[in-house]
């Protein structure tokens, strides 16, 4: 089911694409480049939510409510899990006590692994309001998430998005590791932003089995990316972008593992693209894919088939600033959380 709203935060401009822009809308398209075209041009909005399942997770909380709670945690002066019982984003009677101590423990154990990084940088570092001027046409505004922001006693900040779950794909032991796209592109817009403004900041998101850090950039080159988002937004809106965000991520990680004159790489990247998209089968339990979890992507693919074509081209250009600078380090055996 579908409905049409114009209560999406983009303001009504007919054909034309909007000149203004928001940090949440650039954050959804790069979740879902198709977005743009059915959410915001179209006013389509799908009735069932788009899913960010991970069946390996052991969680009471889904993953909505996972990103609420731990919201509220870092907001808490001390941590603690003051107020949320008063949410409405907890289980029920004693199960939202079982599910806040075991979000706890997990933002605990998520917080060892950034320990090293926040002693470098031990000052809060207050974020300000996102208020651009990318070009003469285009402006892009909004507020940075309440992650950790930290900084040094020379103003380098640093940026800490706290994720209780698997950054990485499954790989063989000495396969090059793989992120779930999915889980990155939040963190990574607003550090664009962060280093457009002209700040020095590293950024970090923290998982149960890995970080990802993206270095500091110079200013000029956040500036440019920033952009050429702004010119993908264009494209997007004025016809549907064939492309699925995990699916896109996955294809363009594997094609990199591979030296550039490797005739194999395609085929793998295929095969490891189509995995992602499609649900997969595993002994005794079934996973649904990307596709199936979507909404939006089921409206306007039927199946892999239909998107495989256009991976090699769009995947590069929404995804491969991301990965080009980002650094994974996969946490030891015995800190994996």
């Amino acid at each position: 089911m579908a409905s049409h709203s114009a209560s999406n935060g983009v303001v009504p401009c007919g054909d034309k694409a909007p000149s203004s822009h928001t940090l949440a809308r650039w954050h959804s398209m790069l979740r879902q480049p198709l977005s743009v075209y059915y959410q915001d041009r179209l006013r389509i909005h799908f009735d069932a939510p788009e899913a960010d399942l991970e069946s390996e997770e052991n969680f009471d909380l889904n993953p909505l409510q996972r990103h609420q709670a731990l919201a509220g945690l870092l907001r808490s002066a001390d941590g603690a899990a003051v107020g949320l019982h008063h949410s409405g984003t907890l289980p029920l009677a004693g199960f939202g006590d079982i599910a806040i101590g075991a979000l706890q423990a997990q933002l605990d154990a998520l917080r060892a692994h950034t320990q090293g990084l926040r002693a470098q940088h031990p000052l809060p570092w207050i974020t300000p309001a996102v208020d651009m001027d990318l070009d003469e046409q285009t402006q892009l505004s909004g507020e940075f998430d309440p992650h950790e922001w930290w900084c040094d006693d020379r103003g380098r900040v640093l940026h800490i998005e706290y994720s209780p779950s698997q950054l990485l794909r499954k790989t063989t032991t000495k396969a090059p590791l793989r992120a779930r796209m999915h889980k990155l592109t939040r963190t990574w817009l607003q550090h664009l932003v962060l280093c457009a403004n002209g700040w020095e900041g590293t950024s970090v998101v923290a998982g149960l089995d890995a970080l990802a850090c993206w270095p500091s950039l110079a200013r000029e080159q956040a500036h440019q990316q920033l952009l050429d988002l702004a010119a993908l937004y264009q494209q997007a809106w004025a016809q549907p972008m064939p492309l699925a965000c995990q699916t896109a991520g996955e294809w363009l990680a594997t094609v990199q593992a591979f030296d550039s004159d490797d005739a194999s790489a395609v085929a793998a990247a295929e095969r490891h693209a189509r995995a992602v998209f499609e649900d997969h089968v595993g002994t005794g339990a079934r996973w649904p894919g990307e596709h199936r979890l979507s909404p939006l992507l089921r409206r306007h693919w039927e199946n892999f088939e239909q998107l495989r074509p256009h991976l090699p081209i769009w995947s590069a250009r929404f995804y491969g600033p991301l990965l080009a600078d980002l650094v994974l380090t996969r946490h030891p055996p015995g800190e994996a959380t």
